[in-house]
């Protein structure tokens, strides 16, 4: 939001307007508040397992998460559906949180870390509805007007307009990192390729390397020395969400004509 700012861009509130609809446990229900018609045992027991996340995310810490050594320890040691289902009484309430979690994190909550899903909600402002709502200072009140990209775009022409000749600054595309070596003068050299042409390499060398990318590509760039043993286990069983976000009538339209183009 600083960099919103920043750059002046302009937002807008994300539209929820008229009816929703919401499928759990096989069944169909349609609803215009922020939350789905449910019968009272089912929002009680959805609302315990809310609160339940919310203050167990309170208490972590994302710089240290296992600065809190029992309750980390438990954690990890379970899914997020353990977690989350494990005093349930409703199979549609569980369904609900389903919903939920898949919307969060593009993951089934059976193949999420309790720990890692904590600390993801800590990280997002402690509770799940600041996660999922659209409601004031929650992650999906806003929009940004000609999309988000535009933060990215704002960024790099900072950058380059601060480049000079005594601090010149690189800003490389279509080039991915194939290999971090680090010296005992505690420099690294960064191999690159192009991703065009494997054969085409280029070498930068750092005192300091500040890395972004989704935590499962590391498993892609060779480290020498190599990492210890539980930071390559935390890489290699690391996975990328998966999401299909649709937007807008007309889309809606377009899909269930092409639905019917694969059935015929």
């Amino acid at each position: 939001m600083d960099l919103i700012k920043e750059f002046n861009l302009e937002t807008y509130k994300q539209f929820t307007d008229g009816k929703k609809v919401l499928e759990a446990n096989n069944k169909l229900c349609s609803y215009n508040s922020s939350i789905p018609r449910l019968n009272p045992v089912t929002l009680i027991d959805l609302q315990l397992m809310m609160t339940r996340y919310n203050l167990s995310a309170r208490r972590m810490s994302t710089l240290y998460p296992f600065e809190n050594l029992q309750l980390a320890t438990s954690l990890d040691s379970q899914s997020l559906d353990t977690y989350l289902y494990s005093t349930s009484i409703s199979a549609t309430a569980r369904a609900v949180m389903e919903v939920a979690v898949r919307a969060i994190f593009g993951f089934e909550a059976s193949q999420l870390n309790a720990l890692f899903g904590l600390v993801y909600g800590k990280s997002g402002g402690g509770s799940m509805d600041t996660l999922a709502l659209t409601e004031k200072d929650c992650a999906q009140e806003n929009r940004i007007k000609g999309g988000a990209q535009q933060i990215s775009t704002k960024l790099l022409e900072a950058v380059q307009k601060v480049s000079n000749e005594r601090y010149p600054t690189h800003v490389v595309f279509e080039t991915a990192l194939d290999e971090l070596i680090q010296d005992n003068n505690d420099t690294c050299q960064l191999v690159f390729k192009s991703v065009k042409d494997n054969t085409k390499k280029s070498v930068f060398t750092a005192k300091k390397v500040i890395s972004s990318i989704p935590t499962s590509e590391y498993t892609k760039i060779k480290f020498t020395p190599d990492l210890p043993f539980y930071k390559r286990n935390v890489f290699k069983f690391c996975q990328m969400g998966n999401y299909a976000k649709l937007i807008g009538k007309k889309l809606y339209l377009s899909l269930i004509h092409i639905s019917q183009g694969i059935v015929r």
